[in-house]
């Protein structure tokens, strides 16, 4: 496999997304040690969250970084759900997919795009009906910037972004 050039654009945030190996529903079954491993993470290298989703089988993060590079934070974090995972049965398996997406935020409309992909993104995969009806997300954070039915037919919320 080709070794991934990221860039580091300072100032902007990230989008990213990261799956599971064979996409095997098991973040949801197992959201404290997720929820954790960002936390270890977030605490170690200095980022903030701006928005996130966990679902079955993947996970979007929307991040503005300081100085750590974005593969050191994913890493981390996949380390750190993988040693938690692993140890319930003390079985040494692979978890993720090898690499992960990431996009540089360029401007406040990708901003806004990416931001209401990732509270939209429970809805688009089936899971709700409405984006407030998904607990393991931030759009509860953002309960202002939307009314409570939003999601239901909402366009603005397509595409693939890297899943």
């Amino acid at each position: 496999m080709a070794q991934i050039k990221r860039i580091h654009v300072e100032g902007h945030p990230y989008f990213i997304t990261t799956v599971t190996l064979y996409r095997k529903p098991i973040l949801i079954q197992n959201i404290d040690p997720m929820l954790a491993s960002i936390d270890n993470a977030r605490e170690k290298y200095r980022f903030d969250i701006i928005a996130w989703v966990i679902l079955p089988e993947h996970f979007h993060l929307l991040l503005n970084i300081q100085e750590q590079s974005i593969s050191t934070i994913i890493q981390s974090i996949k380390l750190s759900f993988s040693k938690k995972y692993n140890q319930r049965d003390s079985i040494n398996r692979a978890i993720w997919q090898k690499s992960f997406w990431d996009h540089v935020i360029r401007n406040d409309s990708d901003l806004q795009r990416h931001l209401h992909y990732i509270h939209y993104n429970p809805v688009k995969h089936g899971l709700v009906r409405t984006a407030f009806s998904y607990k393991h997300s931030s759009i509860f954070d953002y309960e202002d910037d939307y009314p409570p039915n939003w999601g239901l037919t909402d366009e603005e919320c397509s595409g693939d972004f890297g899943e």
